[in-house]
């Protein structure tokens, strides 16, 4: 069971919820009304009202009273000529986070594609929001109409010289740590799977050729992808190395996708994962726990729930005056392993 909740948490639940329903707006009622109404003493509210003022709900002027702050218009931007890009299950701790603190913090999410969008939409765009957070993309610059409004990019490379805040996870070190995983596991003869197109996904696979070589073991290459992800092409890649004289026993999937079709083919052809094969991929989407656990690829999380509650932080502290450097934070990728995993 839970603990209990103290009467001053009471107290700031139920005026949080009049606020953001919008029961109550403009200046809050005075102390000694509100502890009437609660029936509690003036102490109690006063504290409740403070915690309000921390989560950015309300403000104090002194010697003239507690005003509601007015909700803030956040966009939320990505910039894709896919429109489904971001129905992809990748994405939805990261939406479900930032709309959880947002939320906490009285803001409203607008949620656009700006791919494509014209200068004068841009710009009727930009006069809705009080500031914007941006999600991943190679070449994803801030559009001029922005440039006055706070901004943090969450995901994606990490960009040192931005001008703007930027939160991701350390992308660099995914490709080492994969490499260094198979290394352990006894594997000389590795090859990457997968889309890599991408810059984000280009630099994984270097720096895991890279550490596997450094290494002295052997790293195979399969032909280039295509401009976008596709099973056939996956297929084609396991195919091309599978069938090699020595074909590689230990696998690195850019994504848990791959990895997933990855272990479907191995099973296919009478190769079972985890035992001649080992794989590990990226991201911990669920879809791995449908294999069973000898056979289940490792996997990095990549931190995406915190990674997009700080940002949201981030944001609403800058909309509220917050006017240090920018901030380019990245966090550790963290291995889930499969422990069931059993040794060739």
């Amino acid at each position: 069971m839970g603990a209990i909740p103290s009467k001053y948490e009471i107290v700031q639940r139920k005026i949080r919820e009049r606020i953001l329903c919008g029961e109550l707006t403009g200046t809050l009622p005075g102390v000694k009304q509100l502890a009437l109404e609660y029936d509690v003493n003036f102490m109690t509210v006063n504290k409740a009202i403070n915690h309000l003022e921390e989560e950015n709900l309300v403000y104090r002027i002194p010697r003239k009273g507690t005003y509601v702050r007015q909700q803030k218009n956040i966009l939320f931007a990505y910039h894709d000529p896919d429109v489904n890009f971001m129905e992809a299950p990748f994405f939805a701790p990261v939406v479900g986070a930032i709309q959880k603190i947002l939320a906490e913090s009285n803001c409203f999410m607008i949620y656009e594609n700006i791919y494509g969008k014209s200068e004068t939409a841009l710009a009727a765009l930009a006069k809705r929001i009080d500031g914007m957070i941006m999600i991943v993309g190679d070449h994803f610059l801030r559009p001029k109409q922005f440039y006055e409004k706070p901004c943090v990019r969450v995901l994606g490379m990490s960009g040192e010289k931005a001008r703007f805040d930027h939160i991701t996870y350390d992308n660099v070190v995914i490709g080492k740590l994969a490499a260094e995983y198979l290394l352990k596991k006894g594997d000389r003869k590795l090859a990457y799977v997968g889309y890599r197109n991408a810059e984000i996904f280009r630099t994984r696979c270097r720096i895991f050729a890279e550490t596997v070589q450094h290494a002295g073991a052997v790293c195979c290459f399969t032909p280039e992808n295509p401009e976008t992800f596709s099973e056939q092409f996956i297929l084609a890649q396991l195919d091309a190395l599978m069938n090699r004289p020595e074909p590689p026993t230990g696998l690195f999937c850019g994504t848990d996708d791959a990895a997933s079709l990855a272990a479907g083919y191995l099973y296919e052809k009478g190769i079972l994962p985890g035992r001649d094969v080992h794989l590990i991929s990226c991201n911990n989407d669920p879809k791995l726990k449908s294999f069973l656990p000898p056979a289940r690829p490792a996997t990095f999380e990549l931190c995406r729930r915190e990674i997009a509650s700080e940002a949201a932080r981030l944001l609403i502290r800058r909309i509220n005056g917050f006017s240090g450097p920018p901030v380019h934070k990245q966090y550790m990728p963290k291995l889930i392993e499969n422990q069931q995993n059993t040794e060739r």
